[in-house]
């Protein structure tokens, strides 16, 4: 059975992986995919090996041209470097210390190495990506300060269809475990950029973020908890 197509251009496909307690969603559009963190790896349920990785293949996909590494939390970058190994990655693009092994594994196997930093942004296919947080320069505080956290939107288009009805605009925002103190900033200086249909909830659903102002300002229709079994966050 042949893998299944990338979806039509200006659409995009998001798929959250079921990896256990951490984090890893695969977003494609027509002719690029982008994998938002990896899972947990050896220290814990190996997901990077175990499921990123298969899955990926048995979708066809080959090569990522982003892999984004949201911050070094083992849950979250611990599955990299078997995604590494096992597939194409073009770019590395992440929240990690300078001296973090990730990058010298990406320069080994030809990936691009790019620190997060908001401000970035592309498009593939007609569909934008744009990077909100961290700030650009060292990383400051702990890990969860300064997690990269990314926008992936669409814009309303009339459908190749002529019958049928124009497609909707689509924001995914995928927020990582940044918490209170980040949300608050992310309110003051791009409360216009944070509503979205599709919301990775901060942090797993930790009582540390989705603060009620922050939740309001993006009004999901959908929220994606990626939690382990019974691993209920205070």
């Amino acid at each position: 059975m042949p893998p299944p197509s990338g979806p039509p251009h200006g659409a995009l496909r998001l798929t959250a992986l079921d990896i256990g307690q951490g984090s890893a969603i695969v977003v494609e559009t027509a002719h690029h995919v982008l994998l938002f963190d990896a899972g947990p790896g050896p220290e814990s349920t190996h997901a990077g090996e175990r499921v990123v990785v298969p899955y990926l293949q048995a979708a066809g996909v080959h090569a990522l041209d982003t892999l984004v590494i949201s911050h070094a939390d083992s849950d979250h970058s611990g599955g990299a470097a078997a995604v590494l190994d096992g597939v194409e990655v073009r770019q590395l693009l992440a929240a990690l210390p300078p001296d973090h092994a990730l990058w010298q594994r990406a320069r080994a196997t030809g990936a691009l190495g790019v620190p997060c930093a908001a401000g970035q942004h592309w498009q593939w296919d007609g569909v934008d990506f744009a990077m909100l947080w961290p700030d650009a320069g060292p990383l400051r505080g702990k890990p969860n300060a300064h997690c990269c956290v990314l926008r992936v939107s669409t814009a309303a288009r009339a459908t190749a269809d002529p019958g049928a009805p124009p497609r909707t605009a689509l924001t995914a925002l995928l927020a990582a475990d940044i918490e209170a103190p980040v949300e608050r900033t992310l309110l003051t200086r791009a409360r216009d950029a944070l509503r979205a249909q599709i919301l990775l909830v901060p942090h797993h659903g930790s009582k540390t973020s989705s603060t009620e102002p922050f939740l309001d300002s993006i009004d999901p229709l959908i929220a994606v908890f990626q939690v382990g079994y019974f691993k209920y966050l205070p």
